[in-house]
């Protein structure tokens, strides 16, 4: 088990840290937490950890120099940043360093997993070596970052290059897609499809292929360094015959971005913009497996959104309405004006997210959660992630718009048969002291859900319909010669007449006593 130390001068930090992430899931223990830099060196030799997480700034001594301190002494141990996004500049010092990882604090518990898998990999690998060059741990490290761009400043990455007495020239960055979906892929490790693109593209490359890099959990780059004597053509040729063969004896479902070629290191941050790009035009391909920049839809920089957002709007409010015909005929609508517009994959699946996410907090407002309704997990970002082409977007928006529209009319149903129930009970105890968590049992649903649905159909609440009832029962009281007023309040549960009294002017303006000699 790995030995972790934690290191910010913020005690909720620290707290949170320790206590929600769930450490035993990645093989680790926390040992020690310290207040700030000064105290994790005092503590080093005694506390001995293998993995230090700190926050790039704190007093005394910040995350930048302790990871400088722990590469220069050549300890064995794995360091994970925590910045603020406005840190990014200055925590690109740190690559230098051999950082494993940089996570932002406002994500820390999605991405902190992944940064101690990284860690354990990089632990095992220099302890495996038995002291051995770490040369290839520190390259693999310092390529991470910037294909996670981390790390874009050209003169840093050539400087790291240069560090690392490693040459890179006239390359092409290519962006391996894995489709993780199918329960066989999901079956398989990392480090076995990591495996299977090495050998792959080794067969088709030989020694023009650096070693594949993990960027995300389904992603892998690979750097075409060495490409000069080679045409095109033929690379084009090479990489379409590695990436279908590996499909094809491997059982996989991929797709290959490829940037343009580069002739300087410090571009390699531009280059994998270029294979995204690349990769992102699958999307709206006719099924290809390999894409090159420069060949598929570009994403423009700037579109007019002013008509898509007009269209989702109205995409969810038929939903929420109900109407799935008026919800479909707008979806295919939206489909059209992107089409025309020339909408990259990037915007429309951002339009996606958009819409899942609203339709997600119509269901919450009806206590139902989104994957009740539509059977589909609520990790939206993986979801998209996982849509190689258009037609599995269209196919995935039409299930949602066709059962939430479904569950919307049979809830705005049920809602009118809960109103009318409710509207009856209280016609009967609106002289009792209404207790709303009563009236909901009796009804057989939740005080939350009741008070939202009456509000949105019958436009007032519970308390306004009811002291409407009263109200309209008083003057009926009050119009009659032989009942007085501390009779009225009486009847209509209000204790005391004075309370009455207040309640009734408040509402038409006169005291009981006006209102009933004016019926005279």
């Amino acid at each position: 088990m790995f030995k972790v130390m934690l290191a910010d001068d913020e005690p909720i930090m620290r707290k949170a840290l320790n206590s929600l992430v769930n450490w035993e899931q990645y093989d680790c223990e926390v040992v020690y937490c310290a207040r700030n830099g000064l105290e994790v060196s005092e503590k080093l030799d005694e506390v001995k950890p293998d993995i230090l997480i700190s926050d790039i700034r704190m007093p005394g001594k910040d995350g930048i120099e302790l990871a400088r301190e722990i590469y220069e002494e050549k300890r064995d141990i794995a360091v994970i940043i925590l910045t603020a996004y406005s840190d990014f500049e200055y925590a690109k010092k740190a690559l230098q360093y051999g950082v494993v990882d940089y996570v932002t604090k406002t994500d820390v518990l999605d991405q902190l997993g992944h940064s101690l898998e990284m860690a354990a990999e990089k632990l095992k690998g220099s302890r495996n070596s038995e002291g051995a060059d770490n040369k290839q741990l520190r390259l693999e490290n310092m390529l991470k970052s910037v294909f996670n761009h981390l790390v874009y400043d050209k003169s840093i990455i050539e400087d790291s290059f240069s560090a690392l007495s490693v040459e890179l020239r006239n390359y092409a960055v290519l962006i391996i897609q894995i489709q993780i979906s199918d329960e066989l892929t999901k079956k398989r490790s990392e480090t076995k499809i990591r495996e299977s693109i090495d050998n792959f593209f080794n067969m088709a490359f030989e020694n023009y292929l650096f070693q594949a890099i993990p960027v995300e959990r389904d992603r892998f780059a690979v750097i075409l360094a060495g490409c000069e004597p080679l045409r095109q053509g033929s690379l084009i040729i090479r990489i379409k015959d590695a990436t279908e063969t590996m499909n094809r004896f491997m059982h996989l479902k991929a797709g290959t971005g490829v940037s343009s070629f580069h002739v300087n290191c410090g571009e390699l941050g531009e280059a994998y913009k270029e294979a995204e790009l690349a990769l992102e035009s699958e999307f709206l391909s006719d099924r290809k497996n390999v894409y090159f920049y420069g060949d598929g839809i570009k994403e423009k920089e700037h579109y007019d959104t002013a008509e898509n957002d007009r269209l989702v709007s109205e995409i969810t409010e038929n939903i929420r309405l109900g109407n799935d015909k008026a919800a479909d005929e707008c979806f295919d609508e939206l489909l059209s004006y992107q089409r025309e517009q020339g909408y990259g994959a990037h915007t429309i699946k951002n339009t996606e997210l958009s819409i899942l996410m609203q339709c997600s907090r119509i269901t919450d407002v009806y206590d139902k959660s989104f994957s009740e309704v539509t059977g589909i997990r609520e990790n939206f970002t993986e979801i998209i992630r996982e849509q190689r082409f258009i037609e599995e977007y269209e196919a995935l928006m039409r299930k949602v718009i066709g059962d939430m529209c479904g569950f919307m009319a049979e809830s705005r149903d049920r809602s009118r048969s809960i109103i009318k129930e409710c509207e009856e009970y209280i016609d009967k105890h609106y002289m009792d002291n209404l207790v709303l968590d009563e009236m909901a049992d009796s009804i057989g649903t939740s005080t939350g859900y009741l008070s939202r649905r009456f509000k949105e159909l019958t436009v007032q609440t519970i308390i306004e319909y009811t002291n409407k009832k009263r109200l309209e029962k008083a003057k009926e009281y009050l119009s009659k010669d032989d009942v007085m007023i501390y009779e009225v309040a009486e009847k209509l549960g209000f204790g005391n007449a004075t309370y009455f009294s207040h309640f009734f002017r408040k509402a038409t303006g006169m005291t009981p006593k006006e209102y009933k000699d004016s019926c005279q």
